[in-house]
């Protein structure tokens, strides 16, 4: 095992420069993620998104989406939500618990500017997402945008899984006693 993973904090501070390459970087292994949420009718709701932002000193990720997306409902009526990433070099699994907030208007002018033209498409095209369609080519990209929303989670709890070819490696970390850390069985 790598001795980085020795100590509490090294395989907190491994977890979060996972994190924060995969909000810096395309190719970065954590760049997609997948978000869990609960929804509107109950059942688990599961889809990989673009990490756009990370920040370990408050203890948040960012991602960009739709605000016609059927997840903004969701995390409207329960704004917890699981992330869920996997980097298979450093053989470093990482499951977040969050409370997700909805930003958009006019405090996201700088973020919008960011986006390349191309991606504004993904913001704007009809019908919304999610709807049925007859064919594939009934649906129209367009840019709108009004529905460009940021998805800010503050993390509460980290799991944390290194499956080193020694041995493997687990603890939690939680907002509650400042992501001190535990060691729990892998």
């Amino acid at each position: 095992m790598s001795e980085v993973y020795e100590t509490l904090r090294s395989l907190h501070d491994a977890a979060w420069d996972m994190i924060a390459e995969g909000a810096r970087s395309r190719t970065a292994p954590a760049h997609l993620v997948g978000l869990a949420t609960t929804g509107t009718d109950g059942t688990p709701q599961l889809r990989n998104l673009l990490l756009r932002g990370a920040a370990p000193g408050p203890g948040e990720v960012e991602m960009l989406t739709d605000l016609a997306s059927g997840k903004i409902a969701e995390l409207a009526a329960d704004p917890h939500a699981a992330l869920l990433a996997w980097d298979a070099e450093r053989a470093l699994q990482l499951r977040l618990s969050l409370v997700v907030g909805i930003e958009s208007g006019k405090a996201l002018d700088a973020a919008w500017d960011a986006v390349p033209q191309r991606a504004r498409e993904n913001y704007g095209g009809t019908p919304h997402p999610g709807t049925p369609l007859a064919a594939p080519g009934d649906y129209l990209p367009g840019t709108d945008r009004g529905r460009f929303a940021r998805l800010r989670g503050r993390v509460m709890r980290m799991d944390v899984l290194h499956l080193g070819e020694a041995r493997h490696v687990r603890a939690t970390f939680s907002r509650l006693d400042d992501f001190a850390g535990a060691w729990c069985a892998p």
